[in-house]
């Protein structure tokens, strides 16, 4: 980028040059200009006089130099407008990879979160055994029932929801802090996730 820079300024600098040669050039034409269209100098004034014009000249090399000025400095805002956009451009980029990054190390966060509640979880069965990690999701999975409400409700039904309730109770009454932990550290993973997403 910086030697496209230096290439936009260094072709000015020829034009600026070129236009102060054909200024001088015509510095020096211009007496005999004059003594061309009037034959005598003391009709068109003395000779001095016709110096005089030298002034002008010096005055378009000097508008020269601010045009040029000008046509450099364009460039110059336009170049800085670019970079400019390019760093809006990639600020925006670094934005999102930083939030990208960022949602990333969350997400793996909780998962991390949710493998240790999962780890730590245990289940104690009513005959003693203890049911770690998966093995107690298991456990819990198999041992729920689910009992379906008949049309007329009859005894065997209410024996067989009796012996059901009392069952998950032998298994929920003495484990419940543990699956009071593991839901609660469960819930808060995935609303952290539900947020994120």
């Amino acid at each position: 980028m910086s030697d496209k820079l230096e290439n936009e300024k260094d072709k000015y600098f020829p034009l600026f040059i070129r236009i102060a040669i054909g200024f001088l050039i015509l510095a020096f034409v211009f007496p005999f200009i004059v003594n061309g269209f009037f034959a005598d100098w003391a009709k068109s004034g003395t000779f001095g006089d016709t110096f005089g014009a030298l002034n002008a000249i010096f005055s378009g090399l000097a508008l020269a130099g601010v045009i040029v000025t000008i046509l450099i400095q364009r460039t110059e805002l336009k170049n800085q407008r670019l970079e400019l956009s390019l760093q809006r451009n990639e600020m925006k980029e670094t934005r999102k990879e930083f939030l990208l990054n960022r949602t990333t190390t969350l997400v793996y966060n909780q998962l991390d979160r949710f493998e240790k509640a999962l780890m730590d979880f245990s289940i104690i069965s009513a005959d003693e055994t203890v049911h770690n990690g998966n093995d107690a999701i298991i456990f819990l999975n198999d041992n729920k029932n689910t009992i379906y409400i008949p049309l007329d409700k009859s005894e065997e039904y209410a024996a067989e929801m009796k012996a059901a309730i009392i069952k998950l109770l032998k298994i929920y009454i003495p484990n419940q802090s543990e699956i009071d932990k593991f839901a609660h550290s469960t819930y808060t993973s995935v609303e952290v996730l539900k947020r994120l997403i």
